[in-house]
C-alpha cells in the first residue's frame, strides 16, 4: 500500500513538472513570435509610408511640370500676344503715317491743280474753252488729277470748276471736256449751292458709280452719254435735264419729281421710279428693264419704239402716254388707271391689265399676246384690227368698246 501510494505520489510530481515545463515552452514561443512581429510590422508600416510618401512625391513632382508647362504656354501666349499688340500698333502707325503722307500729296496735288486753273483763267480771259490749246491742256490736267485724288477731293474740284462757270453751257462758252472721267463714290450735294440746287450743270460722256444725288433741285443739267452705276435721285427735283443716249442700272428715283426729262435713246436696268411724278419725259428709242413705275403719276409721257420688259405700272396713273411701236413684254399694270393712252401699232406679250381702269385707249393694229383684262374697266378702248391670242376678260366691264377687225389666232 505504501509502494502504491509513493508510485502515485510520484508519477502526479512528474506530472507536475511535465506541465511546468510545457507553460514555459509556450510562454517563450509567444514572446519570441511577438519579439518578431513587432519589428515585421514596423518594417511593413515603414515600407508603406515610405511608398505613400514616394508617391506623394512623384504627385507632387507631376503638379509642379503641369505647373511650370502651364506657365511657359502662359508665357508663351502672353508674349505672342504682346507681340501681336506690337504689330498691328506699328501697322496702324506706318498705316497712319502713310495716310497722312497720302493725304498732304493729294492736298498739294489740289491746290497745284487750282493755282494752275486759276492762272490759265486769268490768261484766257475767264473760260478754258475759249480756244482749243486752253480747252486740251485743262482736259489733260484734269482728268490726271481726277485719276490721281479720291472722291472727296474730286468733287472740289467738280465745285471749282462748276463755280467758276466751266461746267455750264452759258455765255455762248461750251463746258469743259470731262469725258472718259470715272468717279465713284461722289456726292454731289456737295457740289451743289446750299447742298441743294444744281442748276447748268454739264457732265457729257463720264462714267458715274455709286453716286448721290439724293434730294437736289436740278435744273438745265446734261449728262447726256453718261455711264450711271448704283446712283441715288431719291427725293431729288429734275427740271429740263437731260439724260440722253446714257446706260443706268441700278439707281433710285423714287419720290422724285420729273419735268421736261429727256431719256431718249437711253438702257435703264433695274430702275426704281415708284412713288414719283413724272411729266413731260421722254424715254423714246430706250430700252426699260426691270423698271418699276408702281403708285406713281406719270403725264405726257412718250415711250415710242421703246421697248419695255419686266416693267411694273401697278396703281399707277398714267394720262396721255404715247407706246407708239413700243413692245411691252412682262409688263404689270394691273390695278393702274389708263388715260388717253396711244400705243397703236403696238406689241403687248404677257401684259396684265386685271383690276385696271382704261379710258380712251387705242390698241388698234396692235398685237396682243397672254394678255389679262380680268375685273378691269374699259371705257372708250378701241381693239381695231388687233391680234388676239390667250386674252382673258373675265369679269371685265366693256363700256364703248371698238373691237371691228379683230384677229383672234392661236
Amino acid at each position: 500500500m505504501v509502494t502504491e501510494e509513493k508510485a502515485i505520489q510520484t508519477n502526479e510530481h512528474h506530472h507536475r513538472q511535465h506541465r511546468r515545463h510545457l507553460g514555459l515552452t509556450t510562454q517563450r514561443t509567444f514572446q519570441f513570435i511577438s519579439s518578431l512581429i513587432i519589428p515585421l510590422v514596423l518594417g511593413i508600416f515603414t515600407v508603406v509610408i515610405t511608398f505613400h510618401q514616394q508617391k506623394m512625391t512623384r504627385e507632387q513632382r507631376l503638379e509642379d511640370l503641369n505647373e511650370s508647362r502651364h506657365q511657359r504656354l502662359e508665357d508663351f501666349r502672353e508674349s505672342r500676344e504682346q507681340r501681336q499688340l506690337e504689330e498691328k500698333t506699328a501697322n496702324r502707325s506706318n498705316e497712319f503715317q502713310r495716310q497722312l503722307a497720302t493725304d498732304r500729296y493729294r492736298d498739294e496735288l489740289l491746290v497745284a491743280y487750282i493755282k494752275d486753273m486759276a492762272t490759265l483763267l486769268e490768261n484766257s480771259n475767264g473760260s478754258l474753252t475759249a480756244d482749243k490749246v486752253t480747252a486740251t491742256v485743262a482736259r489733260a490736267k484734269t482728268l490726271t488729277v481726277f485719276r490721281q485724288l479720291d472722291a472727296q477731293r474730286n468733287i472740289q474740284i467738280v465745285r471749282f470748276l462748276y463755280e467758276a462757270e466751266q461746267l455750264t453751257e452759258i455765255h455762248k462758252n461750251s463746258s469743259l471736256d470731262l469725258s472718259t472721267a470715272k468717279f465713284r463714290d461722289i456726292d454731289f450735294r456737295d457740289a451743289a449751292i446750299n447742298e441743294k440746287q444744281l442748276r447748268q450743270l454739264s457732265l457729257i460722256g463720264i462714267f458715274l458709280s455709286n453716286a448721290t444725288f439724293m434730294g437736289i433741285e436740278m435744273e438745265h443739267n446734261n449728262f447726256a452719254h453718261t455711264q450711271f452705276n448704283s446712283v441715288n435721285f431719291l427725293l431729288s427735283h429734275l427740271n429740263n435735264v437731260n439724260f440722253s443716249s446714257t446706260s443706268f442700272d441700278n439707281a433710285n428715283f423714287s419720290f422724285t419729281q420729273m419735268d421736261t426729262v429727256n431719256f431718249a435713246f437711253a438702257t435703264l436696268k433695274n430702275i426704281n421710279f415708284s412713288s414719283s411724278k413724272l411729266k413731260n419725259v421722254n424715254f423714246s428709242n430706250s430700252l426699260l428693264f426691270n423698271c418699276n413705275f408702281s403708285s406713281s403719276f406719270l403725264s405726257h409721257i412718250e415711250f415710242s419704239s421703246a421697248r419695255l420688259d419686266s416693267v411694273k405700272f401697278i396703281s399707277t396713273k398714267l394720262h396721255d402716254a404715247n407706246f407708239f411701236m413700243a413692245p411691252l413684254l412682262n409688263t404689270n399694270l394691273s390695278l393702274a388707271q389708263l388715260n388717253s393712252i396711244e400705243s397703236s401699232p403696238s406689241e403687248f406679250v404677257h401684259a396684265d391689265f386685271s383690276f385696271a381702269l382704261l379710258f380712251n385707249v387705242t390698241f388698234s393694229h396692235s398685237t396682243l399676246i397672254d394678255v389679262k383684262f380680268v375685273s378691269a374697266e374699259l371705257d372708250k378702248v378701241s381693239f381695231s384690227n388687233v391680234g388676239l391670242r390667250n386674252a382673258d376678260f373675265l369679269y371685265a366691264i366693256l363700256g364703248n368698246v371698238y373691237n371691228s377687225f379683230i384677229s383672234f389666232f392661236a
